[in-house]
């Protein structure tokens, strides 16, 4: 492919043009033209370097696969309803085809390994599919020019079912800390959990019976053999943490996990996430007094699917 066709395919999906949604200074982003072009443009076109674009861009972009290579107009508002009643709708427009269906469907389906066996792990839905891609940008250095080496932007974006597409879903986490930095592990399981409550809410029917899961009453306790009840014992490689200030552990039991990260980063934790819905889980417990810095786990199952002991 030439420059000049690289170029047209970028723009062809709205990227470094205003999407014209209504937002009041909305950007364009930046596509720099074939003229422009160094040497190694070609080649950090292919990683995203060198651009600049939008989250609602992106989110048009992922909208124009999933309509079968249709780019659509996006919208603000989908219908409103005056005083007396009447129901106005804004119906979809399409504004221009992008790729073929063919191509479509097999984009759909690459994306749909990428969460099933790839990178996108962490949004995998039980019951339904979804394609999606991650994304970690490194952030530039308006200053000093080319890119920080320790300041990124964690992204994951997607659709959903994606047999039979109803929702786009864009996920950017700006300058995360304390949790690495990769949009597989930061954005994804954030996507996984805001899909999940909007299929849990409008349509319940896709997802799975939810499997009750017992949460222990306290996670922080454990019974002797004398019935006493003592703390669990936490224990870290001394060594390496000898002259680590200690934070205290937050209680995460019940909360999403778009607000764990948060909460860790707050406290000055790192921590490694697994599942998608509230938290059940976390280790170690909480109050526990733990080295600024250690990587603590917290497991999340769905919504309604956990029953805590001491209710039994």
């Amino acid at each position: 492919m030439t420059a000049d066709d690289v170029y047209s395919w970028i723009t062809k999906f709205g990227f470094g043009s205003k999407t014209d949604i209504g937002i009041m200074f909305e950007p364009s982003g930046f596509v720099p033209k074939p003229a422009k072009w160094s040497g190694p443009t070609r080649s950090n076109l292919a990683i995203v370097q060198g651009v600049s674009v939008t989250s609602l861009q992106i989110a048009s972009a992922y909208a124009a696969i999933a309509n079968g290579g249709l780019l659509m107009q996006p919208k603000l508002i989908h219908s409103f309803e005056f005083p007396t009643g009447e129901n106005v709708k804004f119906d979809p427009v399409g504004l221009r085809p992008v790729i073929s269906p063919e191509n479509a469907r097999e984009l759909t389906r690459m994306m749909t390994m990428v969460v099933e066996e790839g990178t996108g792990k962490a949004a995998k839905i039980e019951g339904v599919k979804i394609a999606g891609k991650t994304g970690t940008a490194q952030k530039v250095n308006l200053k000093e020019g080319g890119y920080f080496q320790n300041r990124y932007v964690s992204s994951f974006a997607g659709f959903f079912p994606a047999d039979d597409p109803m929702y786009v879903l864009m996920v950017m986490v700006d300058d995360p800390r304390g949790a690495g930095y990769y949009g597989g592990q930061i954005s994804a399981p954030v996507f996984a959990s805001i899909a999940h409550e909007i299929l849990e809410e409008r349509h319940p029917e896709l997802l799975p019976e939810p499997k009750v899961v017992e949460a222990p009453a306290d996670t922080n306790k454990r019974k002797t053999e004398k019935d006493s009840v003592v703390k669990e014992e936490f224990s870290y490689d001394t060594l390496k943490f000898a002259n680590v200030p200690r934070v205290t552990m937050p209680n995460l039991l019940g909360l999403p996990l778009r607000v764990v990260a948060e909460h860790m980063q707050n406290a000055g934790l790192l921590v490694s996430l697994q599942g998608y819905g509230v938290v059940a889980s976390q280790y170690p417990p909480a109050g526990e007094l733990v080295p600024q810095g250690y990587e603590c786990l917290v497991v999340a199952q769905p919504v309604g699917s956990i029953q805590n002991a001491s209710a039994r």
